[in-house]
């Protein structure tokens, strides 16, 4: 982070991007990229129309016990929160169709929990706001246990892309509750099931593909 704008990486022990100079191995890598897939194009290859769909993750029955939630299929189209109009955007393939749950926005900032309760284990996923610009996308994320599974895995407006991380919940009930800041419980999928981990492409399901380029 600067005092002017946000670096445009994520912060990790690995990269703790001090400063931006820290930055030049991923655009020197990214301009590697844009030149290679620039020769694909102009060799008449497009990358994009060959790219095969992922299958969505399979899904975990479970039922709302309390909270101030709503159950809905998530798809591109469907509103994020009960309250606002702002609707999902560029929807990665793997959560397709799951059975999600939004919260209401309006005084999500001290906290808005939720309880479900299942039959058997499963793995929640739950997709928190990249950008924390907005008071009521600040939520202290959860490091223990807590795995990142897809990076920028839908869109919503002007508030920017939401990666989802996943825990390991136990039969029974459950209290989903991160204190306060804005979320989404993007599904459930059945325990044991193998989750392989991604940084998804916004690109990949609009009608602007760019991003690409630089992969």
């Amino acid at each position: 982070m600067t005092i002017g704008r946000r670096i445009p990486f994520q912060y990790t022990k690995e990269t703790p991007y001090a400063h931006w100079r820290d930055c030049l191995p991923d655009y020197e890598k990214e301009l590697e990229n844009f030149r290679k897939n620039l020769a694909q194009l102009a060799a008449g290859h497009n990358p994009l129309a060959t790219r095969p769909k992922r299958e969505s993750y399979s899904q975990a029955p479970f039922r709302i016990v309390s909270g101030e939630a709503e159950e809905f299929t998530l798809a591109d189209g469907e509103r994020l929160f009960i309250d606002r109009p702002e609707e999902i955007r560029n929807l990665a393939d793997e959560l397709r169709g799951l059975r999600a749950i939004r919260i209401r926005s309006a005084g999500c900032e001290d906290g808005r929990p939720v309880e479900i309760e299942t039959d058997k284990p499963v793995q929640i996923l739950v997709a928190f706001f990249d950008n924390e610009c907005h008071a009521v996308t600040r939520v202290i994320r959860p490091e223990w246990e807590w795995d990142p599974i897809l990076g920028r895995a839908l869109s919503f407006g002007d508030w920017g892309t939401l990666s989802v991380a996943n825990h390991q919940l136990p039969a029974g009930r459950n209290k989903i509750d991160f204190g306060g800041g804005a979320y989404l419980i993007a599904g459930f999928v059945p325990d044991g099931v193998p989750l392989v981990s991604r940084e998804v492409n916004p690109d990949e399901n609009s009608g602007n593909p760019v991003d690409w380029l630089f992969e």
